[in-house]
C-alpha cells in the first residue's frame, strides 16, 4: 500500500484525519505482495489533490472503513488523474464508501479494468461525484450500489466506458452527465 491513513486506536476515531496528499505520483502499488492500494483511506477530512495515481494492483483510491460504527467522511478527491489501477480480481479504481459527504471533482479516470468511480461498500450517504472525465474504463464509468443513499452525480463525462452510469442507490440526484463523444479533438 503507498498510503494508509486510517484510525490508529482501532476502536474509536482519534484525529487521525486532516491528511493532505498534494501533488504526488503514487504508482506501482502491491504487486509483489498480491495487495496495493495507492490510497486506503479510512478516516475523515483529508484531500487528495492533483495526484497522478497509476499502475496500483487493488486500488488507486478507496475510501473505506471497516470497523463496525465507523465513518469516513468530508474526504475531498479533486483534480487527480487516475488509470491502470484494480488489477487484483477484489480490487477496483476509485471507490467511495463507508461514510458521508465524501466529494469528488475535476478527477481525470481512464484506462482501468473496473469501474471508472464506486459509490459502494458500508452505505456511503451524500457522496458529490461531479465535474470528473471519465473514459475507457472495462466495467463502466460510475457504479452506484443498492447501499448508498443521497448520492449527486452531476456534470460528469463517462464515455467508452464498458457502461455509463449505473444507479441501484436510493435518492440519487443526477442531472448533466454526458455520455456520447465530447469531440475534444
Amino acid at each position: 500500500t503507498g498510503f494508509f491513513i486510517s484510525y490508529s486506536n482501532g476502536s474509536s476515531p482519534d484525529g487521525t484525519g486532516f491528511n493532505e496528499l498534494i501533488n504526488m505520483k503514487i504508482h506501482d502499488t502491491g504487486y509483489k505482495q498480491g495487495i496495493g492500494h495507492a490510497v486506503y483511506m479510512g478516516s475523515s477530512n483529508n484531500i487528495v489533490d492533483r495526484c497522478t495515481i497509476y499502475h496500483n494492483n487493488k486500488f488507486a483510491i478507496q475510501i473505506y472503513q471497516g470497523n463496525s460504527g465507523f465513518r469516513c467522511s468530508n474526504n475531498i478527491i479533486r483534480n487527480n488523474r487516475m488509470f491502470d489501477s484494480g488489477h487484483a480480481s477484489d480490487g477496483g479504481t476509485f471507490v467511495m464508501g463507508s461514510g458521508d459527504n465524501n466529494v469528488a471533482y475535476n478527477n481525470l479516470i481512464y484506462g482501468n479494468p473496473k469501474h471508472g468511480i464506486q459509490v459502494q461498500f458500508n452505505s456511503p450517504t451524500n457522496t458529490k461525484v461531479y465535474n470528473n472525465t471519465i473514459y475507457n474504463n472495462s466495467l463502466g464509468g460510475i457504479y452506484i450500489a443498492s447501499g448508498a443513499s443521497g448520492t449527486t452525480v452531476r456534470n460528469n463525462i463517462t464515455y467508452s466506458n464498458g457502461g455509463t452510469i449505473s444507479n441501484n442507490g436510493s435518492s440519487t440526484q443526477m442531472s448533466n452527465n454526458l455520455s456520447t463523444d465530447p469531440k475534444f479533438i
